[in-house]
């Protein structure tokens, strides 16, 4: 099914994206990802093809990364049992206890919203779900029968753009509709992202709402011991974990929220992000969405050390398309004057037989043109 009119505006903005992509390489796509929200690295949803096409497993880690983490997925390489956190534990047993309640004790809207109202058309579901009373004036029976919702999973639907842009107002409704977040969202969330029976997309959706919950939660980065916090600490391997999935486009969103959040929040350590970022940049073991978005974390955040990776890129004709493009965009964004000739045999002179590419024409020439404005100041 594709977009309706009134999709959710996270989904808007991925459109926007990825037509930035297409237009002006994925510099500028990140650049506007994030002025305001996080969203996937690799498009807009995942269909069957690029589900089961060279995505079965899990890659290992990055090499370089050094965090030790104390929760992983299911089927990551390594040989061995995946050791599971307390807090995970913990998500996937409230999910297993999930029972959905008596739809007689659902108001209307909330029928509506889960699929069991009397019009089931996806429009009109998400004007419902945009009008949903704020959390504290749900019941308990209420509130369950979103979480079920939520965390049902459906084969037929996966990858579905229509089930999953509902499923994202819902949650986005139960984190920031200005109420404290209920105590079952964060449980929930990551009884979600951990379980990798639910669709690859949905779950790239969830981690990006751990940025949200983040946000509602600790509003004020400078919260003493926030490091210490169980809540948080949760988010924070969460996210960490979720950077080993280098095959799928979820270790893109999770750098970028990470790079995100350690703006501001101290806890996420800044060096240690950047430090993973440009790991994963040079990791052949990371497919090639994953590592633009890491090239491109790295150059937005001023990064040089990941100029020569770029450079190497650049210059392969074995990387694809798109991974050559950021890579062009970050040698704009760090680069030289020395850069430029290089850049340069991206973009054909007139009545030359064969050229590169039209997009890394563009990228090339963007990059360029970026360059000598630096060097002008």
């Amino acid at each position: 099914m594709g977009l309706f009119p009134s999709q959710s505006k996270s989904l808007k903005r991925r459109g926007a994206v990825l037509a930035l992509v297409a237009a002006a390489g994925l510099a500028t796509c990140l650049l506007a990802l994030r002025s305001r929200v996080v969203t996937l690295a690799a498009g807009e949803r995942e269909t069957a093809t690029t589900r089961t096409a060279g995505r079965a497993g899990r890659a290992q880690p990055a090499h370089g990364a050094t965090r030790p983490h104390t929760s992983r997925l299911p089927g990551v390489a390594g040989g061995r049992t995946p050791d599971v956190s307390a807090p995970v534990a913990a998500a996937r047993e409230f999910i297993a206890s999930l029972q959905a309640p008596d739809t007689a004790q659902l108001r209307d809207t909330v029928r509506t919203a889960i699929g069991l109202g009397t019009d089931p058309d996806p429009r009109h579901r998400q004007r419902v779900i945009n009008e949903l009373p704020k959390t504290q004036e749900l019941s308990p029976e209420e509130l369950r029968a979103l979480y079920c919702f939520l965390a049902a999973k459906d084969p037929a639907r996966y990858g579905s753009t229509a089930n999953n842009a509902l499923k994202n107002d819902i949650l986005t409704h139960l984190i920031r509709d200005g109420a404290p977040v209920p105590d079952e969202v964060l449980p929930l969330m990551l009884g979600m992202f951990y379980d990798s029976d639910q669709d690859r997309a949905w779950r790239d959706y969830v981690l990006q709402h751990f940025l949200y919950f983040v946000e509602q939660t600790w509003p004020d980065p400078q919260t003493p011991n926030l490091a210490d916090d169980a809540q948080f600490t949760a988010v924070r391997d969460a996210y960490w974990d979720a950077t080993r999935e280098l095959d799928t486009s979820i270790a893109g969103t999770a750098l970028i929220g990470l790079e995100f959040l350690s703006r501001s929040y101290a806890a996420f350590d800044r060096d240690e992000v950047l430090a993973a970022a440009g790991s994963i940049a040079r990791s052949a073991d990371a497919c090639d969405a994953v590592r633009a978005t890491a090239v491109q974390v790295c150059a937005n955040a001023r990064n040089r050390d990941v100029l020569p990776v770029a450079q190497q890129i650049a210059r392969s004709d074995d990387a694809g398309v798109p991974l050559r493009m950021a890579a062009i965009a970050a040698i704009g964004d760090l680069g030289a004057a020395t850069d430029t000739a290089f850049l340069a045999r991206f973009i054909p002179n007139p009545g030359a037989r064969t050229a590169s590419d039209t997009r890394l024409q563009t990228a090339a020439a963007s990059a360029i043109e970026r360059i000598k404005r630096r060097e002008a100041l």
